[in-house]
C-alpha cells in the first residue's frame, strides 16, 4: 500500500478525533501535513468536502440550544470572504501557499495559546471581520479555525454553544467554498479517492471524539489542536522553503 495513503488514514482519524471533541481543528490538523503528500488544488477541495460531513454530523448530534445574541452577521461575513479565498487558491504557487500558510497558523497559534482574548466592544463588527477572515481562509486554504476560534472564545459562550456556533459556520461555508470550487472545475477523481477513503474514518473519528468531549476539558483538547497546528504551520515553512 502507498504510504501516503496511510498516512492520510492516520491524520484523517486523528484531525476527526478533534474535529468531534471541540467542532474545530479538522483542516488544522490535517491541511500541513498533508499538504506535503497532495497538491493544495487537491487537498483543499477533499478536506472542505471532510468539514462538511464532520460539521453536519456534528450540528444533527449537538443537543443544545443558542441562547446568545444572533451571529448571523458571522455567517454573512464568512459567505463573501469564501469567493477571494476561492479565487486565490486557484493562483497561488503551491511554495508561496505552503509559506503562507506555515505563518498564518505559527503566528494565530502562538497568538491563541498566549491567552490572548479580543474585546469585544462592537459585535456586529467583529463579527463581520471574524466571518470574513475564516471564510477568506476557508476558501483559499479550506481552514477557517484560528480567526473563529479567538472570536467565539473571546464571546465567552459556553461549551456546546461554542460547538454548535462553529459547526454551522462551517457547514454554510464549507458548502459554498465547495460550489465554488465545482463551479471552476477543480473537483478531480483523485478528490473524490480521498474523501472515499476518508469517509468512515471521518464518521467513526468524529462520533469518538464527541463522546470524548463530554469527560474530558474542551479547553484543554483547544490547546492541543492549536499546539498541533503550531507544530504544522512550523513543518509547512520549512517544507515551502525547501521547494
Amino acid at each position: 500500500m502507498d504510504h501516503s495513503i496511510i498516512i492520510l488514514g492516520l491524520v484523517i482519524a486523528g484531525a476527526s478525533l478533534l474535529k468531534g471533541m471541540t467542532s474545530f481543528g479538522f483542516s488544522l490538523m490535517a491541511f500541513p501535513i498533508l499538504l506535503n503528500y497532495y497538491s493544495p488544488m487537491v487537498l483543499v477541495p477533499a478536506l472542505t468536502l471532510c468539514n462538511i460531513i464532520t460539521s453536519v454530523q456534528i450540528v444533527i448530534t449537538t443537543k443544545t440550544q443558542i441562547n446568545k445574541s444572533s451571529n448571523h452577521w458571522l455567517i454573512i461575513g464568512g459567505l463573501a470572504g469564501i469567493i477571494p479565498g476561492v479565487l486565490l487558491l486557484q493562483s497561488w504557487n503551491p511554495g508561496i501557499l505552503k509559506i503562507s500558510v506555515g505563518i498564518i497558523f505559527v503566528l494565530l497559534s502562538i497568538l491563541f495559546l498566549s491567552g490572548f482574548r479580543f474585546r469585544i466592544n462592537h459585535p456586529i463588527r467583529a463579527q463581520i471581520i471574524a466571518g470574513s477572515t475564516a471564510g477568506f481562509l476557508g476558501g483559499a486554504l479550506s481552514v477557517s479555525g484560528p480567526p473563529l476560534v479567538l472570536f467565539l472564545t473571546s464571546m465567552r459562550f459556553t461549551n456546546q454553544e461554542f460547538r454548535l456556533h462553529f459547526a454551522i459556520f462551517s457547514v454554510l461555508t464549507s458548502s459554498m467554498a465547495f460550489a465554488g470550487y465545482w463551479i471552476s472545475g477543480i473537483i478531480s477523481l483523485q478528490v473524490w479517492k480521498i474523501f472515499l477513503i476518508s469517509f468512515p474514518i471521518l464518521v467513526l473519528g468524529t462520533i469518538i471524539g464527541q463522546k470524548l468531549s463530554k469527560r474530558i476539558s474542551i479547553i484543554f483538547f483547544q490547546r492541543l489542536c492549536i499546539t498541533i497546528s503550531l507544530c504544522g504551520g512550523i513543518w509547512s515553512l520549512i517544507s515551502g522553503f525547501k521547494g
